[in-house]
C-alpha cells in the first residue's frame, strides 16, 4: 500500500508499507524434508523527490524492515536450518544527479543502514547486529555520452564495514571498488 503526492512544484513526497516473504537462500527450500516457514517480511518507507527540470534531481527515502520467522544456521555450522527470531534493519538511502551538460552527467548515492536482532533462539545474539550488512554504501558516477553515441563511465563505490560473525566479534572492514567503461549507443 502506498501514495505519492505533490506537496509543491518539483516537490513530492512518498509512503508505503509493504508485506511479503522470502524462503531460504540454499538448495533447502527444494528438499521436502525440511520443514521451514518463510521468513515474514513487513517494510515501510517514506521519501522525498526534489526534480528541477531535466539538470537536477534528489531523492532521500528513509525506510524499516522488519522480519519474523528468520531462518538461521543453528547451531552455527551444522547445516541444520530453522526459524528464529526478528531482526530490525533501519535506514536512509539518497541519489542526487545533475546533468551538468547535455553530454555529461554526475550521480551519487548513499545508503546508512542499521540492524538489529530483536529475538532468537540463541539469547546471547539479541540485540547484536546482523552479519554481511554493511553500515555504508556510497557511489560516485561520472558518464559522458557524445552526440555519435560514443560514451565512458567512470564509477567510483565504497562499501563500508560489516560484521561476518554472529556473536559481532570478527568484521570485515569493507572496500572501494573503481569501474570504467565504454561504449556505443545505437539509438543515436
Amino acid at each position: 500500500l502506498g501514495f505519492r503526492s505533490t506537496l509543491a512544484e518539483n516537490f513530492d513526497f512518498r509512503a508505503s508499507a509493504s508485506n511479503g516473504f522470502s524462503l531460504p537462500n540454499s538448495s533447502s527450500k527444494y528438499d521436502p524434508n525440511v520443514n521451514l516457514d518463510p521468513v515474514e517480511l513487513w517494510q515501510y518507507e517514506a521519501g522525498f523527490n526534489y526534480k528541477k527540470s531535466e539538470k537536477f534531481e534528489a531523492d532521500v527515502v528513509a525506510f524499516i524492515l522488519n522480519t519474523s520467522k528468520e531462518i538461521v544456521e543453528f547451531p552455527p555450522g551444522s547445516g541444520i536450518l530453522i526459524n528464529s527470531g526478528k531482526t530490525t534493519r533501519m535506514g536512509i538511502e539518497s541519489q542526487a544527479s545533475v546533468n551538468v551538460t547535455d553530454a555529461i552527467k554526475l550521480t551519487g548515492t548513499f545508503s546508512y543502514i542499521e540492524t538489529e536482532i530483536k529475538e532468537s533462539v540463541d539469547e546471547s545474539l539479541t540485540g547484536k547486529e546482523l552479519t554481511g550488512i554493511p553500515k555504508t554504501i556510497g557511489t560516485f558516477d561520472v558518464a559522458y555520452t557524445s552526440p555519435l553515441g560514443f560514451g565512458a563511465r567512470f564509477r567510483i563505490r565504497d562499501v563500508g564495514s560489516y560484521f561476518v560473525s554472529q556473536t559481532n566479534g570478527s568484521s570485515y572492514e569493507g572496500y572501494t571498488v573503481a569501474n570504467m567503461n565504454f561504449y556505443y549507443n545505437f539509438n543515436k
